[in-house]
């Protein structure tokens, strides 16, 4: 709704054809948390369908709406606001902010700790996803990649 209220394609927020290494670029990323995977199975911490299930839910939940959010939309207008570089910082520190919630349930309910972990750890995921995201002229592979570092992070 918002990407057709702003006269917005699909393509203009990253579903558009791919940059040449794309592919690279997917299976670098992606060897981490299948390496997660791997080794959470390994030691059994769960079972393949557990797994899959996981990974499904975090394709439709977190992966790629968050992607389509932070790196299709607001990295967009980031973008057009202050340059890519600029624009790629302001919104990894929104996608850190927007994750704060979260954080302050992963850390005991300290809320100091809460902001320091939200802006160290998920503004850093996202300035990561965002540069995937530029690279790769596709926020399809950075959706990719973060429903499975997602599905991982499940693991611990």
């Amino acid at each position: 709704i918002v990407v057709a209220a702003l006269g917005w394609r699909l393509r203009d927020i990253g579903f558009g054809p791919s940059r040449t290494g794309y592919r690279r670029a997917l299976a670098l990323w992606c060897g981490v948390p299948i390496a997660v995977y791997v080794a959470a199975l390994a030691l059994g911490h769960g079972t393949l369908g557990a797994l899959v299930h996981r990974t499904m839910i975090d394709v439709f939940r977190n992966g790629f709406a968050e992607e389509i959010l932070f790196r299709g939309i607001v990295l967009r207008l980031t973008a057009s606001a202050f340059g890519l570089s600029a624009g790629n910082v302001v919104q990894a520190l929104l996608f850190g902010c927007w994750h704060l919630g979260a954080d302050l349930r992963d850390v005991g309910g300290n809320p100091a700790l809460a902001l320091l972990d939200g802006i160290a750890t998920q503004s850093l995921f996202g300035y990561v996803m965002g540069l995937l995201t530029l690279r790769t002229g596709n926020v399809v592979v950075a959706g990719v990649v973060h429903a499975l570092a997602d599905a991982a992070q499940a693991l611990r």
